[in-house]
């Protein structure tokens, strides 16, 4: 069997010869070229050596080989044809033994574990519109008539796994293939991956499905999908290398023999082509031009070697060139020693020059110290005044103070009595208009009254004149069936006027539902907030900047590294306040109260403020900076009652400036801190009007509406000004805490916060649901009223279509009897309004005269009242205007008291800005002293000579050096480099000659080894061939042989069909009938397939031209070929019947559907 070389990469390899050779047998591409003579290096290359820097020679090893002989490759290549042709006799026996042994000897056709076809499937191609083949892993065969699309099948294969459209003979581009009508079509391969040379099973698993899509717009790709269906690869070449895994060799046209090959090869091959089938399926070709490549890459070799040579010599040249420059530049010496001492002094010269600057910054340190000393002084006297100025103006501020609190309960009094007259006044207005409605009314009630009464008098007599008892009796009856129905419609009235209190009722329970629903959402928030609040304390323990800017640890860092502070900033001022653990509740209002001053920083001066911005704003965390003192504020006397905490007395505060900084911001001293709100309005507001002593503000729990608990976390701030009082909002805080507290108390604390709120969220949800309960007995008692009133009103209509009824047939017999009734009731009406008007009329005039007498009273009242008010106003606003002059002169005080300080502070930033510049220079002095120190000792340095006098002396002198370099080609140790760098080129270019020589020789020994090997492959795949196609032959008892000729490239067959015949020439071909000829040529095609190594072979309507005895026999004896081929995968089509081929296991049968109606030929596009 032949080797199965490997795919061929498509990289060049003209510019590495390493990478070219280590390549060759899988990255040469065929093609004539005219190979160039091999030549033959010269051993003993001179090499010499540069001990002096220490140069470790190599000498180059070049083998002198046996050169190739002059003649091109293929007369090498057949050198050997003439031993062949000796050793035929004894190949061909012991081929035919082999052979003989092969065919008798009995081996389970076991299908193979990977590399066949497990199904073809095809969507849109040729004649199919949806066409599923699966195949059976040994021998198939697809049958049926012609125009059924057997061919498709292995057209369908060749296409899916890579192979041209052209090679298929059927179509010149993949949209031919296309059904008529269709835009797309989508052929599917499935490849058996088992065994233990499966490719790749982590990543394909039991099997491999190769997808090619492909439309009439031109589009085409691959999809690789796994067993499990899921698309592994869309590259070409991962399918070439699952090709070149299995072998599967679908462009071998000895492989794959389509109609036209089949018919060509079977019917109509000459000798010469019969040959070419021969190489190309056995690959003997494609290894023959690989290695006609190889020796072609060997001989380019060769002559690169040449042409190293060359460079070698060159590069020794330079090497020697380099050398002598370095001896020469030994000699040039001189000048350095004058160099040397420039250097030194210079060094020096430069430290005087930076100590006389230094003595120049002490003088100016001594200058702003008696500066400092008289602003300070200054500064002390601006303080007095500015000290007496605020106490006038904090006096004058209590002065006012006592009067608007004198003020209050007289304007608070003036305004109730106000309001009351100004309500006196709406309704004596009201009741003065009321009753002059009244009176006109009254006299238009009396004149109907008397009008009623004359109209029933002379209704009456008219009637009795008219109608004596009878008449009266009907109206009678009129009148008890009138009243009837108007004693229904009074019931139904009333029951009608429950209905507000019933929907009042029901608008209530479902306002007061309204009202829980948001109490319960809240409740319910709150514990999602509080279990959320647990829950980063837990997540944040050990972290103590969790409250703060991610990029505070940064600003951290800095300000450490920063060195030109006065004083080391303060900050974040959290960081040094500590809440009590047994006042641990206040620490969410504390963090609300504080803000953003937990988050800032505190510096001593103007310039840290300014250094410690600009460093802010470099790390790109942005905080706030005051300016402070570090002496500790006197607030002893300024303090509330010691039986109130305020929010000083429950911190504990680690730095001054931060404990000044809360004091004069925030008042901590001041905020006095009282959970009841009850409580804390009464001693912000008592019952005596009378401020509490020492307090700017209160702060307490926020009440729970709802019930009587407090908000924990939320408050209220209750603060007094100069004019008013005011209350604000104190939100819980929702963040990592930034104060300092024992995180574990602070766990436990905010553990109970849980529970609380779930407790609350349980009561706000039993009200709710009982108000849920209060609605719906609200809407049955809305129900049965509707009920009830639905009845009554039923009631009433009957009993007043009663009335209506009796009252229509009196007034049909006598139709003016109804007169006197309409009367009478104009007569109830008139009379019924004339008494509710006088009872009004005399009501309004009591009511008029109690209005006057109460706003005669309130009057007088407000008159003394306007008089003491505008007494009190009088004396604010003299006191105001006293505030006004005051606050002007402590604010000029302030003001001049800030500048003197200003002063102060910017002369004490001047020294130590110039301290800092002292200091620099003093460390400058101690460098430069260092420096100078490594270059020599302190050396004098020549007197009237300075830095830039020695430094172009200096220059000078350099120059003069560089002068003298230049003409010997650079410096010492630049000669020194040069001739290393020429020494180690030149040392490299030899190992690289001796690397190339050896891989040139080792690639040709190699070459001679292959190119023996593949003669060997050759004779022996001919022999081989011969015998199988003379035992074949004999199977239906011919005789006959196999002639090859490689050196004309010949095969031919020699058969005797009857084998009785004693003459050992059999006929050539031409003379054999047609199914002779086709039995002979399959014969043929089973020989060469046994020296093929691919798993599946497929061949197209093989039988045409057999009659039916040549046929069958042939059918036998390729079913036995194939069974012989253990493990290989045959796929067979035929358009005859399969009737005479037993069934067995190893036999899987295709039939194809017949053509459709009409069709005669297959439809391709162009």
């Amino acid at each position: 069997m032949a080797p199965v070389p490997h795919r061929r990469s498509r990289s060049e390899t003209e510019d590495s010869v390493l990478l070219g050779i280590e390549s060759a047998s899988s990255s040469l591409r065929p093609g004539p070229s005219k190979r160039q003579r091999l030549s033959t290096l010269t051993p003993g290359v001179e090499t010499d050596g540069y001990s002096d820097i220490g140069r470790d020679s190599r000498e180059v090893t070049v083998y002198e080989d046996e050169p190739f002989n002059p003649q091109d490759y293929e007369t090498r290549r057949d050198a050997r044809l003439n031993n062949d042709i000796q050793n035929q006799e004894k190949d061909d026996l012991r081929s035919t033994q082999l052979v003989r042994q092969h065919f008798d000897e009995f081996k389970e056709n076991l299908p193979a574990q990977n590399g066949i076809i497990e199904r073809v499937s095809c969507t849109n191609f040729m004649c199919h519109e949806n066409l599923t083949v699966p195949m059976g892993p040994l021998i198939n065969f697809i049958i049926g008539h012609n125009g059924s699309g057997k061919s498709a099948v292995l057209t369908a294969l060749t296409i899916c796994l890579g192979g041209k459209a052209t090679s298929t003979n059927r179509g010149q581009s993949l949209k031919s293939f296309i059904k008529e009508g269709k835009d797309t079509c989508t052929l599917a391969v499935k490849i058996k991956n088992q065994g233990d040379t499966a490719y790749r099973p982590e990543l394909y698993g039991s099997s491999i499905t190769v997808e090619r899509h492909f439309s009439r717009a031109g589009t085409s790709g691959f999809k690789l999908r796994g067993a499990n269906d899921r698309i592994v690869s869309t590259k070409r070449a991962d399918l070439d290398d699952i090709s070149d895994h299995f072998a599967l060799q679908l462009d071998n046209p000895m492989n794959v023999l389509t109609q036209d090959m089949a018919r060509q090869f079977l019917n109509n091959s000459s000798a010469a082509d019969k040959y070419k089938f021969f190489v190309k399926g056995t690959q003997l070709e494609q290894l023959d031009m690989d290695y006609m490549m190889l020796e072609e890459l060997v001989d380019s070799t060769e002559v690169k070697i040449q042409q190293r040579l060359y460079d070698v010599e060159v590069l020794k040249s330079n090497f020697r060139q380099a050398e002598e420059k370095h001896k020469i530049a030994q000699a040039n010496e001189g000048l350095n020693d004058k160099i040397r001492n420039l250097t030194r002094q210079m060094a020096w010269a430069q430290v005087e020059e930076e100590e006389n600057q230094l003595a120049k910054y002490d003088n100016g340190i001594g200058q702003l110290d008696q500066k400092i000393a008289d602003r300070e002084a200054a500064a002390e006297q601006q303080s007095t005044e500015y000290t007496g100025a605020d106490e006038s103006h904090n006096r004058a501020e209590q002065d006012v103070n006592r009067l608007q609190e004198e003020l209050r309960p007289q304007q608070e009094q003036y305004d109730e009595i106000n309001k009351s007259f100004q309500e006196n006044k709406t309704k004596l207005l009201e009741s003065q208009s009321q009753q002059r409605d009244l009176n006109s009314s009254l006299r238009t009630a009396k004149a109907n009254v008397e009008k009623a009464k004359a109209g029933i008098e002379e209704e009456k007599r008219r009637l009795e004149d008219q109608n004596g008892g009878e008449h009266a009796r009907r109206l009678e009856e009129v009148e008890e069936a009138k009243e009837q129905s108007e004693r229904l419609r009074g019931n139904h009235e009333s029951h009608q006027q429950q209905k507000a209190g019933l929907d009042q009722a029901k608008d209530a329970a479902r306002r007061d539902l309204a009202a829980a629903e948001p109490v319960a959402r809240e409740a319910e928030n709150s514990v999602k907030d509080a279990e959320r609040l647990l829950q980063n304390l837990q997540s944040n323990q050990g972290q103590q900047n969790a409250g703060y800017d991610p990029r505070l640890p940064t600003l951290l860092r800095a300000i450490q590294s920063e060195t030109r502070f006065r004083e080391r900033p303060v900050g974040p001022i959290g960081h040094f306040v500590r809440l009590k653990q047994s006042k641990i509740h206040w620490s969410s209002i504390l963090e609300r109260t504080f803000g953003g001053a937990l988050s800032a920083f505190v510096v001593t001066s103007n310039s840290d403020e300014r250094i410690l911005r600009d460093i802010s704003r470099r790390v790109g965390c942005s905080v706030n900076v005051y300016i402070g003192n570090g002496q500790p504020l006197d607030i002893s006397n300024t303090q509330p009652d010691p039986q109130y905490d305020t929010i000083f007395r429950i911190l504990e505060i680690s730095s001054n400036l931060v404990q000044n900084m809360l004091i004069i911001n925030s008042a901590i001293e001041q905020t006095v801190l009282i959970e009841s709100q009850e409580d804390a309005l009464n001693f912000m507001y008592g019952s005596n009007g009378a401020r509490p002593r020492n307090t700017k503000a209160c702060v307490c729990f926020a009440p729970n509406p709802g019930n009587d608990s407090k908000k924990r976390g939320e408050g209220i701030r209750y603060s007094n000004t100069a004019n008013a009082t005011r209350s604000d909002p104190v939100l819980r805080w929702e963040q990592a805490s930034r104060i300092q507290i024992d995180n574990e108390a602070q766990i436990r604390y905010q553990r109970e916060n849980v529970d609380l709120a779930k407790k609350d969220l349980e009561d706000a949800d039993a009200k709710k649901v009982e108000l849920q309960r209060t609605l719906r007995g609200a809407e049955r008692d809305l129900a049965d009223w509707s009920k009830t009133s639905k009845q009554l009103k039923l009631d009433y209509d009957k009993a007043d279509e009663h009335w209506q009824q009796i009252r229509d047939a009196l007034e049909e017999e006598i139709p003016q009897d109804g007169r006197l009734e309409e009367l009478q009731n104009q007569l109830r009406e008139a009379e019924a309004e004339t008494h509710q008007y006088e009872e009004d009329f005399g009501n309004g005039v009591v009511e008029k005269d109690l209005i006057n007498d109460a706003q005669t009273k309130i009057r007088e009242q407000m008159n003394g009242l306007q008089a003491l008010v505008d007494e009190c106003n009088a004396k604010i606003e003299k006191a105001n205007k006293k505030i006004n002059t005051l606050r002007g002169k402590r604010e000029d005080a302030l003001r001049e008291k800030n500048l003197a300080i200003q002063k102060v502070e910017d002369t004490k930033n001047d020294k130590t800005e110039l301290e800092q510049v002292r200091e620099q220079q003093r460390e400058k002095v101690e460098e430069f002293h260092g420096e100078a120190s490594k270059i020599c000792p302190r050396v004098p340095v020549d007197e009237g000579k300075t830095t830039d006098h020695l430094e172009k002396e200096l220059d000078m002198t350099i120059k003069q050096l560089e002068r003298a370099r230049s003409q010997q080609g650079g410096s010492l140790e630049d000669l020194i480099r040069a001739t290393t760098v020429a020494r180690r080129a030149w040392t490299a270019a030899q190992k690289e000659l001796h690397n190339l020589g050896t891989l040139a020789h080792e690639v040709k020994v190699t070459m001679v080894a292959r190119r023996d090997r593949w003669i060997d492959f050759r004779r022996f795949i001919s022999s081989r061939a011969r015998a199988n196609f003379s035992y074949l032959l004999s199977e239906r008892a011919f005789r006959g042989s196999l002639k090859l000729d490689h050196k004309s490239k010949l095969l031919d067959l020699s058969v005797e069909p009857d084998i009785t015949r004693s003459s050992d020439k059999g006929r050539q071909t031409k003379t054999l009938s047609g199914g002779e000829k086709s039995f002979s040529t399959i014969c043929l095609l089973l020989s060469i397939w046994e020296a093929m190594g691919s798993p599946i072979r497929c061949l197209d309507e093989f039988d045409v031209f057999m009659d039916n005895v040549n046929r069958d026999v042939s059918m036998k004896m390729m079913i036995n070929a194939a069974r012989r081929s253990v493990g290989r995968q045959f796929v067979l089509i035929t358009p005859q019947a399969m009737g005479n081929v037993d069934s067995a296991d190893d036999v899987k049968i295709h039939k194809m559907r017949d053509p459709e109606r009409g069709q005669t030929t297959l439809q391709f596009g162009t």
